[in-house]
């Protein structure tokens, strides 16, 4: 509604048709995806309230490439000035230490998973990991 130029009360409105009162509740419907640039239009509540949704239904799904968080986590992580990289980081900004650790973890188990066939040093996962995630560890 924000991009198409709604009103405060149109947004309002909109968010007042978010039924789901919980992100475990995403777990259980076939309706919610957040996929491609979706974390893209997402403020740091949003990200953290869907993070954790977007991470479990990656691993029951074994959908290991679509997660919208891998690009999130992966991008803010290019060094030299990335012009992403604040925006990104803003995202994360409410994630406290517990939170970051845990993305951490999953993301040192994303690389296990995608390189279980055949070790990848382009791996994406790997690349998130050792720019920022291991720091949080």
């Amino acid at each position: 509604m924000i991009d198409n130029g709604g009103s405060a009360a149109d947004c309002r409105k909109a968010r007042n048709a978010d039924a789901d009162r919980s992100w475990t509740e995403l777990l259980v419907t076939d309706e919610w995806q957040l996929r491609g640039s979706g974390f893209a239009f997402l403020d740091p509540i949003g990200f953290r309230y869907y993070l954790p949704a977007a991470m479990i239904l990656n691993l029951q799904q074994g959908d290991r490439y679509t997660t919208s968080s891998h690009l999130t986590l992966n991008k803010a992580t290019k060094p030299g000035g990335f012009r992403l990289q604040e925006w990104t980081r803003d995202k994360w900004s409410l994630l406290d230490e517990r939170q970051r650790r845990c993305v951490a973890r999953f993301v040192r188990f994303m690389i296990a998973w995608e390189e279980s066939d055949a070790p990848d040093p382009d791996n994406s996962w790997r690349v998130a990991y050792e720019r920022y995630w291991k720091s949080v560890e």
